[in-house]
């Protein structure tokens, strides 16, 4: 696997390279600086783009989006990373752990983003009425993301009991 083996085992499978002391080495930070700032560059144009109307409704929309994608990919992280390291490689969990807190500890406060900036764009598409919502296709749209997000909140509120 190269360096990185042993319990930093996980970070070398993602290609990030730490020095002896444990520290990324300048290389790694540079290039996960410029992912981060090419991800945000992106995403900033993407909600441009779809919205085009006015700073705020462009500020919300990248608010939504951008609390999506971190909630999105906070959960592949840790589905798919941190639980399969931890089932194969115990050890490797006291190293995770610090990781899978502050994922949890931040999901109140996307899960709420997501929702709040959610109403606001419904309500500048079709409104927030009963009969807008029940009688549009977007409406409809809007009822499948709450039970989506309803579902995967409750599957997670019932993680955090079932693991402390």
């Amino acid at each position: 696997m190269g360096t990185g083996e042993g319990e930093n085992g996980a970070i070398s499978l993602l290609g990030i390279r730490r020095i002896a002391d444990g520290s990324p080495t300048r290389r790694a930070v540079s290039v996960r600086s410029t992912l981060l700032l090419a991800s945000l560059v992106s995403l900033a144009g993407f909600a441009w783009v779809e919205t085009g109307t006015t700073l705020v409704d462009w500020g919300v929309r990248l608010a939504h989006v951008g609390a999506f994608s971190l909630w999105f990919g906070g959960a592949m992280w840790h589905n798919f990373v941190v639980l399969p390291t931890v089932r194969s490689r115990p050890d490797a969990g006291e190293a995770l752990k610090p990781q899978a807190h502050a994922f949890r500890r931040h999901l109140p406060v996307v899960i709420s983003v997501v929702f709040v900036t959610g109403v606001y764009q419904t309500a500048g598409l079709i409104g927030l009425s009963a009969l807008a919502l029940l009688a549009s296709p977007i409406g409809h749209l809007v009822a499948v993301k709450l039970l989506v997000l309803a579902v995967l909140t409750a599957m997670v509120a019932a993680s955090f009991k079932r693991n402390g």
